[in-house]
C-alpha cells in the first residue's frame, strides 16, 4: 500500500513537473512572438497556430485550468491581429479584454490615429486603442498564466522573470 501511494505521488508531481515545463515554454514562446514588433501578421497566425497544435498536444499532460485559458488566449490573439474583425469577433475580444482587465477596450479621441496618419499619409487599418487594449490584455492573460504555473502571487517579481526570461532567449 505504501508503495503505491509514493508510486502515485512520484507520477503524479513528476508528471506534473514536466507539464509545468511545457507549459512555461508554450508562454514564453508565446511572449517571444507577441512581443517582436518585427513579425508580420502572416507569420503570427502561423505561428499562433503552431503554439496552439503544440498545447493541443500536450491536453492530457498539461493543468486543465491552463490549458483552457491558454487555449482562450490563441483564440484571442488570432483575432487580435485580424485587420477586419466582424461585429461578432470584435465582440468577443471585448469581452475578453473586460474579464482579464476588468474595464471595457479603450476608446481613444482620434489623436493616436490622426498622429498615424500624419506619420504615414493613410489613415489606420483597424483601430489602434481597441488593438492595444487587446494586446495589453493578452500579455496580462500570459503574465497571469505564468504566474498560476509558478503559484506566484508577486506581479512584479513575475513579470520580471518572464521578462529576463525573453530577453535570455533573444541574447540580450
Amino acid at each position: 500500500m505504501t508503495v503505491s501511494v509514493i508510486l502515485a505521488a512520484w507520477v503524479t508531481f513528476g508528471c506534473s513537473g514536466r507539464s509545468d515545463e511545457a507549459a512555461h515554454q508554450l508562454i514564453e514562446d508565446y511572449m517571444a512572438i507577441s512581443t517582436n514588433v518585427k513579425t508580420k501578421g502572416p507569420e503570427v497566425r502561423r505561428v499562433l497556430d503552431e503554439l496552439q497544435s503544440r498545447a493541443q498536444s500536450l491536453k492530457g499532460e498539461l493543468r486543465e485550468d491552463f490549458y483552457d485559458r491558454y487555449h482562450r488566449l490563441i483564440e484571442m490573439s488570432r483575432l487580435s491581429f485580424e485587420t477586419k474583425l466582424d461585429d461578432s469577433g470584435r465582440q468577443q475580444l471585448a469581452d475578453y479584454i473586460q474579464s482579464i482587465t476588468g474595464a471595457p477596450p479603450a476608446r481613444g479621441d482620434g489623436r493616436l490615429e490622426a498622429t498615424v496618419q500624419s506619420l504615414t499619409g493613410a489613415p489606420p487599418k483597424f483601430d489602434l486603442d481597441f488593438t492595444i487594449s487587446a494586446a495589453f490584455a493578452c500579455g496580462e492573460e500570459a503574465l497571469r498564466l505564468e504566474m498560476l504555473l509558478d503559484g506566484e502571487t508577486d506581479r512584479e517579481k513575475a513579470r520580471k522573470a518572464l521578462a529576463d526570461k525573453i530577453r535570455l532567449r533573444r541574447g540580450r
